[in-house]
């Protein structure tokens, strides 16, 4: 009979100067803001820290990233360059405003993993 804990396989993240990443001493080693933002939109950074034990409030903090990106991208998707009750001033409005919570969560992120 088979053993049912099967042994999860870990997967490295590849950053700066291609560096692969397995450890988080090497995360904050080779740290690269373009390709972790990657990484956070496609899932993989999600499931790299779930996999290498990372605190659940870092988890939870990208966790709430994704779902704030997701909603804005929805509401971008979903506008219609005819439709006169959104203006362009509202629409840049709302991607600062989410630029800024974005920043601000991955410095808390980042403060969390120190």
């Amino acid at each position: 009979m088979a053993d049912k804990r099967s042994k999860k396989i870990k997967f490295a993240l590849s950053l700066k100067n291609n560096e692969e990443v397995r450890t988080k001493r090497d995360l904050k080693k080779y740290f690269d803001m373009a390709e972790i933002i990657g990484y956070l939109f496609d899932g993989k950074l999600l499931q790299w820290m779930r996999d290498h034990d990372y605190p659940t409030a870092s988890c939870l903090a990208v966790k709430e990233i994704l779902r704030d990106y997701n909603k804005k991208r929805i509401a971008v998707r979903n506008l219609s360059l005819g439709d006169e009750k959104i203006s362009l001033g509202k629409l840049l409005s709302s991607s600062v405003k989410f630029l800024k919570s974005t920043n601000r969560k991955l410095k808390i992120l980042k403060a969390l993993n120190r």
